[in-house]
């Protein structure tokens, strides 16, 4: 299970991996942009899984174009990581939509063989994946232009980004409704609200990366006011994590950001 971990952070990243194994709780950075990163972060804080968040793995067969299928690769690899930690069985089914998304650009053939070599090796090191992936990128090159490449994993990036913010403001709301002990409660939306306040570097960040692409997946206002919302959820952070644990994810910071979010994701996922 490691190692299938250890392939998608690589698979995102495209740099250096990082086994979650070996994090310890202090080193975890509070941002989403690494997968390796916000596995810990679901690993530590024991994050339930909800299988209504996700996107449904059989849409994958409705997405059409290029970047339409990058971006959906991205949320289904982001998907898929949530499940992983959860041991849930729709990891599979959403590694599944991964390769059905693969196929439309290319890529098939290189991510099955890839994971089956990986699992199959009992001595395989996350630089090796790394490797491996490189080979990955450099067969692409007969299919893709390196502007096309380029282009192709802006929007992978785009969507697995913008899935992470999907999940946990929508495990923020789930975990209302869990079954967890009143502390333990008022620990995770603690957690997920001082996560959530430091996405607005990443996602400004992310804007940048997307500023020069005109499509109808991605709505830069849309962006900008998510941001917006983001700046004023930092700020009024040490407030709002003072409330009760179930007045957290009831504040109207919260609320704009869940907004947000969901008209941003319902452009890629649907």
């Amino acid at each position: 299970m490691k190692k299938l971990h250890l392939l998608f952070a690589a698979c995102i990243m495209m740099s250096s991996i990082i086994n979650a194994q070996n994090i310890g709780i202090e080193n975890v950075q509070p941002q989403l942009t690494s997968m390796a990163n916000i596995s810990a972060f679901y690993e530590i804080n024991d994050i339930g899984f909800y299988k209504g968040i996700i996107n449904e793995p059989a849409k994958a067969l409705e997405y059409e174009g290029a970047n339409k299928s990058a971006a959906n690769m991205g949320v289904y690899l982001a998907d898929m990581i949530y499940g992983i930690n959860a041991k849930s069985l729709t990891a599979n089914e959403s590694f599944g939509a991964v390769l059905q998304l693969a196929e439309k650009v290319g890529l098939a053939d290189q991510f099955t063989q890839l994971i089956i070599d990986r699992i199959n090796s009992k001595t395989s090191s996350a630089e090796e994946v790394a490797a491996t992936l490189d080979e990955i990128l450099q067969s692409a090159q007969e299919k893709y232009t390196k502007e096309q490449k380029t282009e192709y994993y802006n929007f992978l990036l785009y969507g697995n980004y913008i899935e992470k913010l999907h999940l946990i403001s929508s495990v923020l709301d789930q975990a209302q409704y869990s079954n967890l002990p009143a502390s333990a409660k008022a620990n995770l939306n603690r957690s997920l609200l001082q996560l959530m306040a430091k996405q607005g570097e990443p996602l400004k960040e992310l804007s940048k990366l997307m500023v020069d692409y005109s499509s109808n997946i991605v709505a830069h206002r849309d962006i900008q006011a998510l941001l917006k919302s983001y700046d004023l959820l930092k700020k009024n952070a040490p407030e709002i994590v003072k409330l009760d644990p179930a007045e957290i994810y009831k504040a109207k910071e919260i609320k704009d950001i869940q907004k947000g979010i969901k008209k941003i994701r319902t452009r890629i996922v649907d």
